[in-house]
């Protein structure tokens, strides 16, 4: 599935930076987002068929 991941160790430092939180920081989202009128328009539109996608 991961055909990148060839060590442990690779393995073992993503999950310390996934456990360790200030290795990212969160994102800042502006919490009048959801009120835009493109947000809002774009929450109408068609679900994608991502069948093609499930192998």
């Amino acid at each position: 599935m991961f055909p990148n991941i060839t060590s442990l160790d690779t393995i073992e430092r993503i999950a310390l930076l996934h456990l360790d939180e200030s290795a990212l920081p969160e994102p800042l989202v502006d919490p009048d987002l959801e009120k835009r009128p493109a947000y809002q328009e774009g929450s109408l539109t068609d679900t994608p068929d991502l069948s093609r996608l499930l192998v």
